[in-house]
């Protein structure tokens, strides 16, 4: 069984409140539920089995 995973990346604001991260992963959990965040700023996404929009 092949994975498809996605990186993503963010172009966070400075002045960016500190619950921005927090509120992406919820944002990308709507999507798929295993999101792994590697950084404030960029996350992995597992897509396999995802349903298609």
């Amino acid at each position: 069984m092949s994975r498809h995973i996605l990186h993503v990346r963010f172009v966070l604001p400075a002045e960016a409140d500190a619950e921005l991260p927090q509120r992406l992963r919820r944002l990308l959990e709507d999507i798929t539920p295993r999101v792994q965040m590697i950084e404030l700023d960029a996350a992995l996404l597992d897509l396999t089995g995802a349903l298609r929009y």
